[in-house]
């Protein structure tokens, strides 16, 4: 229970009635000035300063999608599994990529079985690419940095065009071997 200070005198306040008044406002906040007719408000992506280190340009208009929180019903939801090594090293992939507590974009993670859920509430393609996007800005895990792919596997057979632009279907077996990049 909290309290308020109302009429000179400390008054009960229900927790339930806390959290409508502290709703409302923040639902307020998120459609004032926006009517249908308007386009959505451009989704801004963090850049970190060049202090920092690193420095991630804006997104490219066709990986907006990347960018988008997903709410309610889904249209496609597919599991892929990544795996990556380096020599006899298993990378693990991380729980929790692309998922934060505001948002849950259309690729993810939810636990360390290397496990890729897709889901959109649009048909869209999506990429081994766009996963290692939403990974570097929303997730913390960039595995391919200071690393190259010598070798890709798809479901036990060798894919030879570029892993970046591989098309994400349901039950693909996706394994990478990478080698650490040396300095010359």
């Amino acid at each position: 229970m909290w309290f308020c200070q109302m009429r000179g005198y400390p008054r009960l306040i229900h927790p339930l009635t806390l959290g409508v008044l502290m709703v409302i406002p923040a639902l307020l906040s998120c459609t004032v000035g926006q009517t249908p007719d308007e386009p959505p408000v451009p989704i801004s992506t963090p850049t970190l300063a060049p202090e920092d280190g690193l420095v991630l340009s804006p997104l490219d208009p066709s990986d907006e999608i990347l960018a988008e929180c997903i709410f309610g019903e889904v249209v496609i939801h597919i599991h892929v599994r990544l795996s990556m090594t380096v020599g006899d090293r298993l990378l693990p992939i991380p729980p929790g990529v692309g998922i934060s507590p505001e948002c849950t974009h259309p690729m993810h993670t939810h636990n360390d079985s290397g496990v890729i859920h897709i889901e959109h509430t649009r048909l869209e393609e999506f990429t081994l690419g766009d996963f290692f996007v939403i990974g570097e800005r929303w997730g913390e895990f960039d595995p391919l940095s200071g690393m190259q792919v010598v070798r890709v596997l798809v479901n036990g057979e060798i894919y030879s065009a570029d892993y970046w632009d591989l098309p994400l279907t349901e039950d693909l077996d996706i394994h990478l071997e990478l080698v650490r990049l040396t300095a010359a």
